[in-house]
């Protein structure tokens, strides 16, 4: 493949709250109007980034190609976003599990919804960071300096393990189970719950839940193969109607499912990385 993958998971410090480390390369850039491409499908966790190439964009679902920060704290996202970089690309991505990067923060998460945040407008050493990652000589000694840098500015090191277990419940039910009876099963009240889970995820738990729905989408693509039956993924996936599964699908790609299907296939990248963590999370479908 053109871009060279180097997957790894976090030291046992970090594992309670960062799934894994992607690390792509590509020396050489690419002809025509491919340019380093990623494009990344909305999921429900959120992300850092650590560029050691040259300048990267983003364009957000068709729309206009915009510099994109290369030390940047990625949100959750509900929208379908494409990078591209036209030189040189070298970036780690920090993949946290879904309540990972809010106790990283002083302040809730939701404001970066839809957004790249520059690192250095929530931490400060970014400047530090960023001279040791670019000299570092190898993929190991670029991990142990975002490591230490992450460390150090970890201000609740403690997770709210009910609402982890909450949001893991609404994994397991792909997004379809009613807020009011993850918090009765607390017990709390549901003003307490929808600000005990904003607190602990970084997203209030109707649009988690969305995510984990959308995420479903495509394991059952993946059943049917070349030829899905939609009525009956949209059933699946919890959707009351198939025009309601469409509109909830064209809000997050800005296209039909079968759009999708036509123009979006799977990459080697993408293949790679669900390969990489299909045991251990079912909402793994990142990178198209």
């Amino acid at each position: 493949m053109p871009l060279q993958p180097d997957f790894s998971r976090p030291s046992p410090l970090l594992s309670p709250y960062i799934a894994y480390f992607l690390e792509l390369k590509s020396d050489t850039p690419e002809v025509g109007d491919e340019h380093n491409r990623v494009k990344v499908l909305p999921v429900p966790h959120a992300q850092v980034v650590f560029s050691f190439g040259g300048p990267s964009f983003e364009r957000v679902m068709g729309g206009s190609k915009q510099p994109s920060p290369g030390y940047a704290i990625t949100g959750y996202t509900t929208r379908t976003i494409e990078y591209s970089n036209p030189d040189n690309l070298g970036v780690v991505m920090a993949g946290f599990h879904p309540w990972g990067l809010q106790p990283f923060f002083k302040k809730p998460l939701s404001p970066i919804i839809d957004r790249n945040l520059p690192l250095c407008d929530v931490f400060s050493g970014t400047d530090k960071l960023e001279r040791e990652i670019r000299q570092a000589p190898d993929t190991s000694t670029r991990l142990n300096y975002i490591e230490r840098f992450l460390l150090a500015h970890l201000h609740r090191p403690a997770l709210d393990e009910a609402i982890v277990q909450s949001a893991q419940g609404i994994m397991e039910a792909k997004g379809q189970v009613r807020v009011q009876d993850l918090a009765d099963a607390i017990p709390l009240s549901r003003r307490q719950y929808l600000r005990r889970f904003e607190n602990a995820i970084g997203a209030e738990p109707g649009l988690f839940a969305q995510l984990v729905r959308f995420q479903s989408v495509f394991e059952s693509m993946d059943r049917h193969g070349s030829t899905p039956d939609w009525p009956a993924i949209a059933l699946e996936a919890g959707y009351y109607d198939q025009a309601h599964f469409i509109n909830a699908f064209r809000s997050f790609t800005g296209l039909s499912p079968t759009k999708y299907l036509e123009q979006m296939q799977r990459t080697e990248l993408g293949l790679h990385f669900d390969t990489q963590r299909k045991d251990d999370d079912p909402m793994r479908r990142m990178y198209i």
